[in-house]
């Protein structure tokens, strides 16, 4: 939500398992690098809580399946 974007990124910088965090434009307004296993939590339990997060609109999961450079 554009009136709560700042406060949102903001919120999101403080979720631990968030490894980085992008602010973009396009398609989306911001990119997380997700680990989820290092801090105890199953994917579905991150995503749910970057639901969450006031000012969230949508999350689109997309997974890394192999590193090419």
């Amino acid at each position: 939500m554009p009136e709560h974007y700042t406060k949102t990124l903001e919120e999101l910088r403080k979720l631990t398992f968030i490894k980085s965090l992008f602010s973009t434009s396009g398609d989306h307004s911001a990119i997380a690098i997700v680990i989820s296993k290092l801090y105890g939590k199953s994917l579905n339990e991150c995503i749910a809580e970057i639901e969450a997060t006031e000012g969230v609109r949508n999350v689109y999961p997309s997974i890394v399946n192999s590193t090419l450079k």
